[in-house]
């Protein structure tokens, strides 16, 4: 029993190691980049570069709080500290869910994080879940959570839906309940450097064996 907190301890350390210095070298990358002098065409490659390192980063960050003693907080707390890192960094529209199952009680939490540079309001539809729905009111750099209680073992469709600047987005994200604790993350990610714009969706999901 001494030996599998030590290594838990271990872990929780490690993790926190990695993600700073994750952090320190995609900052020296950003640096770098910009001082190049570039063509549209290498800014769109530069800026697609970023954006695969952003999306492989976030999808660390949910894998890395599975281990963590209290999931749910190190997913909202360092997806938050990472988006703000990242919006400080460059010019980016970020929407993020994180999601944490609970196999034990079938019960899950899904985390909104807004820094979209506008407020919204999320509306969050499960199937086979209850509640059947929440609506989450996010100014822009927040995070909120409802929690759901699933019906099934099996996939939810999670219907994400809300509306920035007159324009109505939707997506579904599917995600698994089981006797096994899990995490998901879902990541909208767009950079944008004068007239250029790029853009990435993402769904990752870990479970915790």
């Amino acid at each position: 029993m001494i030996l599998k907190s030590k290594t838990k301890g271990q872990f929780i350390v490690v993790g926190a190691i990695v993600i700073i210095v994750s952090l320190i070298m995609i900052k020296d990358l950003l640096g770098v980049y910009s001082t190049i002098q570039t063509t549209s065409y290498e800014e769109t490659k530069i800026l697609e570069k970023q954006l695969e390192n952003i999306k492989n980063e976030y999808e660390y960050i949910v894998g890395i709080a599975s281990m963590q003693s209290d999931v749910n907080r190190s997913v909202v707390l360092n997806l938050s500290n990472f988006s703000s890192y990242i919006r400080d960094q460059l010019d980016s529209e970020i929407f993020w869910l994180g999601i944490y199952v609970n196999g034990t009680s079938q019960n899950y939490s899904v985390n909104a994080g807004n820094f979209l540079q506008n407020d919204i309001t999320v509306t969050l539809t499960p199937t086979d879940s209850i509640p059947e729905s929440v609506e989450l009111s996010l100014s822009d750099g927040t995070v909120q959570s409802a929690t759901f209680a699933s019906q099934i073992n099996g996939t939810i469709n999670l219907t994400v839906s809300y509306t920035i600047k007159g324009v109505s987005r939707e997506d579904i994200v599917l995600f698994n309940v089981s006797t096994y604790n899990s995490t998901a993350g879902f990541f909208d990610i767009k950079l944008l450097s004068d007239d250029l714009v790029v853009r990435t969706k993402d769904v990752y999901e870990r479970r915790i064996v």
